[in-house]
């Protein structure tokens, strides 16, 4: 019996040790890769390279969502020259510019309970334009983690593809971020990618 004790106590030992420990489960967000630009189709304003016309299906799912923000090489606001839609108001049709696809994606990951989390997360991995989206994202969500991740993006002179309504330019991200009027500092660009257009076939 003593034999017995002394040959099951090491692992008796190592079963007290690390029956409490477990290897946590990867987020969903930090299971989708960003080491290469991988949308090979796109509506023309998620790369400045891609040509290729494309509407994603929506509603978006958060997945894809994330990886449009994980990817993109462009900070395209709610509405930034993409394809026109058809809209109908009684007996008349006419057209409007669809919100850009990042504006959607910002959205449905604005929605998502975990978005402090996947905000932060494309501040860490993202593009120089996803970052930017994750620091808008902690505008709206953490405003004590936005000022401490600030300065960065405050000096940070590395151009941006910067796409405004029609106005399409190569900033500083320093400029995006801090200028005399519609900035991410001021919370004018935060704001208006929670608020959009959503009823023009946004979700």
């Amino acid at each position: 019996m003593r034999t017995l004790i002394l040959v099951l106590l090491p692992t008796l030992l190592f079963m007290l040790l690390f029956s409490g420990c477990h290897v946590a489960e990867p987020t969903w967000h930090a299971r989708i890769e960003g080491d290469e630009f991988a949308l090979l189709e796109t509506d023309g304003l998620l790369s400045r390279e891609a040509d290729i016309a494309h509407t994603f299906e929506r509603p978006l799912s958060r997945e894809v969502a994330f990886e449009i923000l994980l990817k993109t090489d462009v900070f395209a606001r709610v509405i930034a020259g993409g394809p026109a839609i058809r809209v109908s108001s009684g007996d008349e049709n006419f057209g409007v510019l669809a919100p850009s696809s990042q504006s959607v994606a910002f959205h449905v990951l604005r929605e998502e309970t975990d978005a402090r989390e996947v905000f932060l997360d494309l501040l860490d991995r993202g593009t120089l334009a996803g970052q930017l989206y994750g620091l808008c994202g902690l505008y709206l969500v953490d405003r004590e983690e936005f000022h401490a991740r600030l300065p960065k993006y405050l000096s940070e002179q590395a151009p941006v593809y910067f796409a405004n309504g029609c106005v399409h330019a190569i900033l500083p991200v320093s400029q995006v971020v801090q200028n005399d009027s519609d900035d991410i500092v001021g919370g004018a660009i935060p704001e208006d990618l929670d608020e959009g257009p959503w009823g023009f076939g946004g979700e």
